[in-house]
């Protein structure tokens, strides 16, 4: 099958500023606006649809879905090929009643409940140009996207046979133990919550709960691949009389002396969420 992933749809406030966003910093072109207030770029290759959100039942702000583009003669074979995984298409105005759909006939819910366009072909979008093609020499901007999945393998499975994408790597550990990264991130976590609880003893503070969802960032794109930021998250519960700011302290104080951060080249920020029970 010849099918290539056309389009990303991404829900806006403000479509406009979107386009003018992603036209000044990565020069990607405007090729159709409506009277809706929705508007479309492309880097010569992906289009990518800004959607205006016009109720409060309208799909969040964000990336919404992305769409595959077939030849109309492949259709009836990759709905055969879904319907083996329970799957079938259904109208896209079932999501956004008012949209304007330029892109996508049918709209689909991969195994894990991606939402994804089938289309076999873009039409005319108000206002516009249309899709355009690579010039000569142009490389895409718009090189991956990336899926979270509890079954990552029942998801490659799926995209393979229906719409026949290639798997370029996988990962060889066992996904049940903790990666060197994860524990430099835990590590760093540790070292902080361990000194917050040191000062706030000291400081005779009765701290009820203290659970961090920490994040790291790893660019796999830049070299040497390395973890180039770590944002520790802590969300703490103090009981009794304590001002949240005094509890920010203490969090700084603790920040200042944790080891493993001192030790770090990454940049380290800590963000925390204070609640005070009384």
């Amino acid at each position: 099958m010849g099918a290539r992933i056309g389009h990303i749809a991404i829900f806006s406030e403000n479509p406009s500023n979107l386009a003018k966003f992603y036209g000044e910093v990565f020069g990607i072109k405007v090729t159709g606006v409506d009277d809706l207030g929705n508007a479309w770029v492309t880097d010569g290759y992906m289009d990518i649809a800004l959607l205006r959100r016009r109720s409060p039942s309208a799909p969040k702000a964000g990336i919404n879905h992305f769409g595959f583009t077939i030849d109309p003669a492949e259709r009836p074979a990759l709905l055969a090929k879904m319907k083996k995984y329970g799957i079938e298409p259904y109208s896209p105005y079932v999501d956004a009643p008012e949209a304007h759909r330029p892109y996508a006939e049918d709209a689909v819910k991969d195994p894990m409940g991606n939402r994804f366009d089938v289309s076999t072909g873009m039409k005319d979008v108000r206002g516009g140009t249309g899709a355009t093609t690579l010039a000569q020499g142009q490389h895409p901007v718009i090189r991956h996207i990336a899926l979270f999945s509890d079954d990552t393998e029942k998801l490659a499975q799926f995209y393979g046979e229906c719409f026949g994408m290639k798997r370029t790597g996988e990962s060889k550990g066992d996904p049940a133990l903790l990666n060197p990264e994860l524990l430099l991130l835990m590590a760093a976590s540790s070292c902080q919550m361990l000194w917050f609880l040191d000062v706030a003893s000291k400081a005779r503070l009765d701290v009820v709960e203290y659970r961090d969802d920490a994040l790291a960032l790893m660019p796999l794109d830049e070299e040497p691949v390395r973890v180039t930021e770590i944002e520790l998250r802590p969300h703490i519960v103090v009981g009794g009389q304590v001002s949240v700011e005094r509890v920010r302290k203490l969090v700084d104080t603790a920040h200042r002396h944790c080891f493993i951060s001192n030790s770090l080249s990454s940049k380290v920020t800590i963000n925390p969420t204070v609640e005070v029970r009384t």
